[in-house]
């Protein structure tokens, strides 16, 4: 899936990290679902033991995505946003948010802005921008969320995954 979304990304990846990705099962969201799917969760644990016994660390990824109609620094339209937080520090995170605009529910989606961000050592990951002065309309952001956990997390040690916005009229 992320050779067909991002191939330059993809080919920046090793080995086996493609090998990963190849293999690994996408859920891609409803965008006619007016609730979205606005959130996405991911677990890996590393096992570690003790001279008495062994135990788990589990490490948490959590994704979410926005869009409002909203004014802030004298700036009125709708903003778009997707975010991650991870529970510990992850050697590398990136956050990829799209606006998709349709006239409404008898017309198909079409993007139109983005934002992207990407980040190494960190816990907090967002991307966001403005769409000015929006048309009426149906607005909804579409998040997508890739990160690689520290050494010893699996599964998986890198993950890939995505969110939708409910859906915002504006009339």
């Amino acid at each position: 899936m992320l050779k067909i979304i991002d191939p330059e990304f993809y080919q920046n990846l090793s080995e086996d990290q493609k090998k990963e990705f190849d293999n690994m099962d996408v859920n891609i969201p409803d965008l006619n679902d007016p609730e979205g799917s606005s959130e996405f969760n991911i677990k890996a644990t590393k096992k570690e033991s003790n001279s008495k016994t062994g135990f788990e660390i589990p490490a948490y990824v959590n994704g979410y995505a926005d869009c409002k109609y909203d004014s802030f620094l004298g700036l009125t339209g709708a903003f778009y946003e997707a975010k991650q937080t991870a529970t510990l520090i992850m050697p590398q995170m990136r956050t990829t948010v799209y606006l998709n605009y349709r006239l409404n529910s008898n017309y198909g989606w079409n993007d139109i802005g983005s934002a992207e961000e990407t980040a190494t050592l960190c816990t907090y990951l967002e991307a966001s921008d403005i769409e000015g002065n929006p048309d009426n309309g149906d607005y909804q952001a579409v998040g997508c969320y890739y990160g690689v956990f520290p050494p010893g997390y699996a599964p998986p040690q890198s993950y890939f995954g995505s969110s939708t916005s409910p859906i915002m009229t504006l009339s």
